[in-house]
């Protein structure tokens, strides 16, 4: 074997071995890669079916974000307090504050009519929440919404102060922190109740001013629609 022929099969064994080098490293990075979207391509145009997934997917999120938000004092912060409630005296506390919303509303209770009304109750709120929200509430059930959420707030201040400065000592220290911090929740939506109604009140005046709006172009293009044979028939005599 000549000089020659030994250099050519040399050459070959290396660029063999490189090229097996260089194969392993793109594929060792590939799958060192995070997860992309990939393009399948049928003859010379990409299917890009996961990007069209991802894209769907997307959009479906940025859709879902037009829902209707949860009612935003749904939340109450005393229930979390109801494995205290046995080291209460309730009636007590009930002949102090008879008509405060917190018995109708928070109060653990096994007599059916009364979870029944809670129900109801609820219902009605979140509807009347969803009416307002959309701006098809009236000026009276936007008042009659916020003047419940404000009497809500004041009955749960009212109850949660009394049990603080009264029964401070019948309660753990983790049940008087939950205490504390339902009250300050329910001061803090007190101060946010004068903003969040004329707000409210204000998109809806919009709303409705848009909508006369539409409904005044609606008549007119119909009553143009209207007088248009006539002066085409005028036209003609």
């Amino acid at each position: 074997m000549g000089w020659n022929d030994l250099r050519v099969r040399l050459l070959a064994v290396v660029g063999i071995s490189a090229a097996a080098w260089l194969f392993l490293v793109r594929r060792s990075a590939d799958d060192a890669a995070p997860a992309g979207p990939t393009v399948a391509f049928e003859g010379s145009k990409p299917t890009a079916k996961r990007v069209r997934d991802a894209e769907g997917a997307r959009v479906r999120r940025d859709d879902s974000s037009t829902e209707r938000p949860a009612e935003p004092n749904s939340g109450d912060g005393i229930s979390e307090f109801a494995r205290a409630w046995d080291a209460l005296d309730l009636q007590a506390i009930r002949r102090r504050m008879p008509e405060n919303l917190v018995w109708t509303l928070t109060i653990p209770t096994d007599d059916p009519e009364v979870l029944e009304s809670r129900r109801q109750a609820r219902q009605y709120w979140e509807k009347l929440y969803g009416r307002v929200y959309s701006n098809t509430a009236s000026v009276e059930e936007v008042h009659a919404y916020y003047a419940h959420q404000q009497q809500r707030s004041s009955d749960y201040i009212e109850f949660t102060s009394y049990v603080i400065d009264n029964h401070a000592d019948d309660l753990r220290e983790q049940d008087l922190k939950l205490l504390h911090l339902a009250r300050n929740m329910h001061s803090a939506r007190l101060q946010e109740i004068p903003r969040r109604q004329a707000e409210a009140l204000a998109r809806r005046d919009a709303h409705a001013k848009a909508r006369e709006a539409w409904l005044a172009d609606q008549e007119r293009f119909a009553t143009e629609g209207q007088d248009a044979p006539d002066d085409e028939a005028r036209a003609a005599d």
